[in-house]
């Protein structure tokens, strides 16, 4: 529309109008990078299953004096927020991708699930929120077996585990229930909720399971 309608005018007038709009472009983008500062960067998905993560979940932990170390798995775009929701905590990420780390916290470690050793002492965490990895990534058992067998020893006895998957084809290529590693935790009933489970009733039919690794833990076998 504006090519359309600069073939009218006089060159002159022309040149004048390409450098106002370009003027105007460059506004608009100042203009957002502005906002973005304001916002620390950070975007969300309003999707109702991370409603549930973001409002639900996330507040419990905000304030929990018990759960200050803590490690978030699978970053992206709406997830670049969470740190400033957590700055009064030992906020760390991991994600396999390396451009995903722009995405992470100060403290992030670029690698898959299984290796978050690599970072994280045995029994030093917390919590550890693992949501949208299965299905999304990690889609192999035996990959996620390591996985999880590795967040058992990087969480401290009574540490939470919460994992979120969806439950439809094709980002089920398992379920928890079929994971010999997740056998060792405990059920957590999940005080703000009361539930040990949450089923989100969209099309992605997501699910969020609470688990505690038990005061006397005996570590999975291999």
């Amino acid at each position: 529309m504006v090519k359309f309608a600069l073939q009218y005018l006089s060159p002159a007038l022309r040149g004048a109008t390409i450098a106002k709009v370009r003027q105007l472009q460059r506004n608009l983008i100042g203009s957002g990078v502005r906002f973005v500062s304001r916002q620390n960067g950070a975007f969300y998905l309003d999707t109702p299953d991370r409603m549930v993560l973001e409002n639900q979940i996330f507040p419990f932990y905000q304030i929990s004096a018990d759960h200050t170390d803590m490690l978030f798995i699978g970053c992206d775009w709406y997830t670049e927020g969470y740190a400033r929701r957590f700055r009064h905590k030992n906020y760390c990420t991991l994600d396999a991708d390396p451009a995903k780390a722009r995405f992470g916290s100060q403290n992030h470690l670029t690698a898959p699930m299984q290796n978050l050793g690599a970072a994280h002492h045995d029994a030093s965490l917390d919590l550890i929120i693992c949501n949208g990895i299965i299905g999304w990534g990690l889609d192999d058992i035996r990959d996620a077996e390591a996985s999880f067998a590795a967040a058992f020893e990087a969480l401290r006895p009574g540490g939470h585990l919460i994992v979120g998957w969806n439950d439809v084809e094709p980002h089920r290529p398992f379920t928890p229930a079929d994971l010999h590693a997740l056998k060792p935790f405990d059920a957590l009933v999940f005080p703000p909720l009361g539930v040990d489970q949450v089923r989100v009733d969209h099309k992605m039919q997501h699910v969020f399971e609470f688990y505690a690794k038990p005061s006397a833990a005996i570590t999975p076998a291999a």
